[in-house]
């Protein structure tokens, strides 16, 4: 436990308990429900029961707990009307008062011992940490209630549709409404920093093969299908907090030099009941934020970007993402949430990978026939020093491959398929025609890549999951990189022969999909891919951007 951080909490809560005694003489003892009606105790004891286990593991006994959420219950009721708009703050102004109750010392102990950095984060910012939401869940379904099942419209309890009081529950009828018309993306949006999306509503969207754009506040995230894979009885509540000064204090102090925060750290976050700690990211997702004009007088846009929190690490690493100066807003995709803040890179001397450039880099070795570029790599910071800069270089002269902005390539970020097939049209002059219609739902004329995939895919040269589902956002895979460079060998005429010995030298040969032998066998014998070893290839890791136009060049100088 952090000495330091327990004894300002302990200070502020004192000081809270100390002026109520000086105020009103109140000596912390609330009178409780009855014990017959459903508290929050009874919700979390049947669907958190990682919660009661970790107070108890704490100190507390579960007949203390139970008292304590009986109280807070009661608190959150006696506060007057509720509505999703206030109800966090009512939460957070409850607990905090509860908490100072001497009867619940033992409570606050172990909360304290057990979720000493979501207090922390909880009294600084005046929200709820997201570790705390399942807790905002109980009380909320405690206090307003949780109908069973609510009724399609239409149906004798719901005649025409009616009207459905609880927020939560209307914000996924809005959702569920979407899934029969038009486009490809169904849109949601709240005020608030957190939503809650029941498990079916995210299955029937998965199964619709549709994006979702939740708009939280001033952040916006697009969830493509099967991004979140949780059971149809939970709920995926999903938060976007913008950080107080003091809680994003100790991760800004490890900015590096020359780096400028502008506006504020946000904590993304989507957990379960089960899972609070946070649910995997099962597929990239896209999240945009704004930056204002006035943070950014007399700053260069081309040297702001996104950047995510190494916990780890204790370094801020840069997420390359896509600057729009017109709208003012930067968008990025990643597989995991984190904090994240638009910072200003305003020092020369500091790469845009900032203080993740001293990783490791991805070992994919270079053939000896190709020689190195003389031009084309020197303008981005980021290949200074990369294995794969020669390579690189030479296919932005080309004008197969470009960067992420003027002067960063971004050569560690994982490529998507959209990217790749973009890059794999390039290299065989594949000509975009006027008349190509979409083959994919999931490719919408308005997205970037359009012309790319669909004619990549009349092409042959791509067949994505399914005749309807292509997943121009997912993180494409070796393998899958492999098996499309086959096909443009093909589209080509570019008759080259392989043999699967030529595996045998991977230890991890039997890694790879049966469906991408042959694409793979081919690389591996034209020298098109070496191993991120001597001895792996790794075929079902993500790949990077780097080894993805090392790829495409190595193939273009076959044709």
């Amino acid at each position: 436990m952090k000495r330091r951080s327990v004894s300002r909490i302990s200070v502020l809560i004192l000081t809270f308990f100390m002026i109520n005694l000086l105020n009103c003489g109140f000596m912390g003892i609330s009178s409780a429900q009855s014990a017959d009606l459903l508290s929050s105790y009874n919700i979390l004891k049947n669907q958190y029961p990682e919660y009661i286990n970790k107070m108890v593991a704490g100190g507390a006994t579960e007949t203390q707990i139970e008292t304590f959420l009986i109280d807070l219950d009661a608190n959150v009721r006696d506060r007057g009307e509720l509505t999703e708009a206030n109800f966090d703050n009512v939460m957070y102004e409850a607990l905090q008062e509860v908490i100072q109750y001497r009867i619940h010392r033992p409570v606050f102990r172990a909360m304290l011992a057990e979720f000493e950095e979501e207090i922390d984060y909880t009294l600084e910012n005046g929200i709820l940490h997201p570790n705390l939401v399942p807790l905002r869940n109980a009380v909320k379904d405690s206090v307003l209630g949780k109908p069973a099942q609510d009724p399609e419209p239409g149906e004798p309890n719901n005649p025409g549709g009616g009207d459905i009081t609880n927020p939560d529950d209307q914000l996924n009828k809005t959702i569920l409404d979407q899934l029969n018309t038009a486009g490809n993306t169904i849109t949601v949006s709240t005020t608030n920093n957190t939503i809650d999306l029941k498990g079916d509503t995210v299955q029937k969207v998965t199964s619709s093969g549709k994006n979702l754009e939740i708009n939280l506040n001033s952040v916006k995230i697009i969830i493509p299908p099967g991004a979140i894979n949780i059971d149809g009885n939970l709920t995926a509540t999903i938060s976007a907090t913008a950080l107080g000064s003091s809680a994003a204090a100790s991760s800004l102090q490890n900015l590096a030099a020359g780096q400028q925060l502008l506006g504020s750290v946000y904590e993304l976050n989507c957990v379960s009941q089960t899972n609070a700690g946070g649910l995997n990211l099962q597929k990239a997702v896209t999240v945009t934020l704004s930056y204002s004009a006035a943070n950014v007088t007399n700053i260069n846009p081309d040297l702001l970007d996104i950047y995510y929190y190494d916990e780890n690490k204790k370094t801020w690493v840069a997420m390359n993402g896509k600057i729009d100066k017109d709208k003012k807003t930067i968008t990025f995709t990643t597989t995991h949430f984190s904090k994240y803040a638009i910072i200003a890179n305003t020092s020369s001397s500091t790469s845009k990978t900032g203080s993740s450039a001293t990783e490791t880099p991805k070992t994919e070795t270079l053939p000896p026939s190709l020689e190195p570029a003389t031009t084309g790599a020197e303008k981005f910071t980021d290949l200074k020093g990369h294995w794969a800069a020669a390579e690189v270089g030479a296919a932005v002269k080309l004008g197969i491959a470009s960067g992420m902005s003027p002067t960063r390539f971004a050569p560690d970020q994982n490529i998507t398929r959209a990217q790749f097939a973009t890059l794999l049209t390039r290299a065989i002059g594949l000509k975009n025609t006027a008349s190509i219609q979409s083959r994919f739902n999931d490719v919408t004329a308005d997205a970037w890549y359009f012309d790319a995939v669909n004619s990549a895919a009349q092409a042959g040269l791509v067949s994505g999951y399914s005749p309807t589902t292509f997943g121009p956002n997912d993180l494409i895979t070796r393998e899958q990189m492999a098996v499309m460079i086959k096909n443009a060998l093909a589209y080509k005429n570019k008759q080259v022969n392989s043999s699967t010995s030529g595996l045998d030298k991977f230890t991890d040969r039997g890694q790879i999909s049966s469906w991408a032998i042959p694409g793979v066998s081919t690389a591996v014998d034209q020298g098109i891919i070496t191993g991120r070893s001597a001895n792996t290839i790794a075929p079902r890791q993500n790949a990077t951007r780097a080894e993805g136009t090392a790829m495409i060049l190595r193939m273009y100088k076959l044709l």
